[in-house]
């Protein structure tokens, strides 16, 4: 997923006078971290990219970018984790007094097979070899 959090320009004299977007991302960031889906089921959610400020040390960022890595055995526990992402950005920026918008980007399906994935592998294979059956039982376990 990718990010931007919108907060608000202040000068770094007067924080009480906008929202410092960095401390928005960094409370975010550690709530990310700690989301949990199924636990029966590997996964993470993680902070990958945080680029931020203007590069002057008394002005209080009014965004920041970001990315986040999530990864999930099955596409049920990565459901869970990209609502819980969302669950969370919409509180932080209830919380804050901002805005968090997400972008789901590059979703890969889980790398889980199934009767249906172990069929369609195999009708795969049989199509593209001379038309004779497979070789060998492609079924998992």
């Amino acid at each position: 997923m990718r990010g931007k959090i919108l907060g608000s320009d202040h000068y770094g004299a007067r924080p009480n006078l906008g929202v410092n977007a960095i401390e928005v991302a960094a409370t975010f960031a550690s709530q990310v971290a700690e989301s949990r889906a199924d636990p029966q089921v590997s996964h993470s959610a993680k902070f990958t990219k945080l680029p931020s400020g203007s590069g002057n040390l008394n002005g209080i960022p009014r965004s920041v970018s970001f990315g986040i890595d999530l990864r999930a055995q099955t596409n049920d526990a990565m459901a869970q984790l990209r609502k819980g992402v969302r669950r969370i950005g919409s509180c932080h920026a209830e919380l804050y007094g901002s805005e968090i918008v997400l972008e789901a980007e590059n979703f890969v399906p889980a790398a889980f097979g199934g009767e249906e994935t172990e069929a369609l592998l195999a009708a795969s294979i049989e199509r593209t070899a001379d038309g004779s059956p497979p070789c060998r039982d492609l079924r998992l376990g």
